[in-house]
């Protein structure tokens, strides 16, 4: 079964900040500057997880992984936006 999660990372670096943003685009949907939603199984947030450990410097950096529920829910139920609205990039692939 796949989860939905949004993924947040504040990177203290540039460049891990870029690595960081290049290895998300590979897991998930970009909503906000360090801000993704992605749709994964156990196993692929293990895979995610592993990662960001290796870029990131844990002891300036940080990510904060919320999981959402089950990825066919309707997740306009618990999160709103204000602005211009999500434009999702349909089904894609996850690249690991």
């Amino acid at each position: 079964m796949r989860n939905r999660y949004i993924v947040c990372y504040d990177v203290a670096d540039p460049k891990r900040l870029h690595k960081t943003y290049k290895k998300m685009n590979g897991y998930g949907d970009p909503v906000q500057y360090s801000v993704f939603q992605c749709e994964l199984s156990d196993m692929e947030l293990l895979y995610m997880q592993d990662d960001l450990n290796g870029i990131l410097n844990l002891q300036e950096d940080r990510v904060l992984i919320v999981n959402t529920g089950p990825s066919g829910n309707d997740i306009s139920k618990h999160i709103s936006t204000i602005g211009a609205p999500l434009k999702s990039r349909g089904d894609s692939a996850i690249i690991i």
